[in-house]
């Protein structure tokens, strides 16, 4: 059974197709950790992340950045933020910001609120941001995405996380083994394995079930390519 293809495209009959040829762009560097969100699309070449402009022009957003490190993105409303465990922070409108937790107002509290880690990955679910540092999934204050509790507020692996993949119910996360946190909040997360094998590379991804071929699935679900085959995870 197929696992992994590259270049190729998947008809409406389902057979497998050359992708056709190729597009000359203006972009002849190095490029990596692609992204289109509902905001934009961002790439990073060297130590600058880009925004790619539909005639392939691009403007630059962010410098300074550590070259080499894969770059996580996450859309809210019309923010995009990012983090590559090197540097983090906020697009707005293509202008950059600083992603901090500020200054806390609501009712009294002695818990003490911290600036987001900087993490490896990051996904939106259920009103939180949560962010992978290693073996550690961090999670925000309910609609408060710059704020963490790091005393409390977090969920510990015994290996590190390599990918993050939120649905309708719960978070697929991929370490030694491929997990699923099912729950609403973090204090309902009931933790189970569901497979023996960890997510092969950056193979996981998010989609619609509704986009998929044969139309049994509906909401958010999960795919990915696992050394025991391919998988999708979605609501029962």
């Amino acid at each position: 059974d197929l696992c992994v293809a590259v270049n190729v495209d998947i008809t409406n009959e389902g057979k497998i197709a050359r992708r056709s040829g190729t597009t000359s762009t203006a972009i002849t560097s190095s490029a990596h950790s692609l992204f289109t969100g509902i905001n934009d699309t961002f790439f990073v070449s060297g130590s600058v992340l880009y925004a790619l402009n539909s005639d392939y022009t691009t403007v630059s957003i962010v410098t300074g950045l550590t070259p080499g490190f894969t770059m996580a993105y996450c859309d809210v409303l019309d923010r995009t933020y990012y983090c590559n465990t090197k540097q983090k922070g906020y697009i707005r409108h293509r202008a950059n910001y600083s992603w901090v937790a500020g200054t806390y107002v609501g009712p009294t509290t002695y818990r003490t609120y911290s600036d987001p880690p900087i993490g490896s990955l990051l996904g939106l679910y259920k009103g939180r941001m949560y962010v992978v540092k290693d073996n550690t999934l961090w999670y925000s204050e309910p609609f408060a995405y710059s704020m963490f509790d790091m005393a409390r507020s977090y969920v510990w692996f015994e290996q590190n996380i390599t990918s993050l993949l939120p649905v309708e119910d719960g978070l697929y996360v991929s370490a030694d083994k491929v997990y699923f946190l099912r729950g609403n909040q973090p204090v309902e997360f009931a933790l189970s394995t569901v497979s023996s094998y960890p997510i092969v590379g950056q193979t996981g991804v998010v989609v619609q079930g509704e986009n998929l071929l044969d139309k049994s699935y509906s909401g958010k679900c999960a795919l990915w390519t696992s050394q025991d085959g391919i998988f999708i995870g979605y609501v029962n």
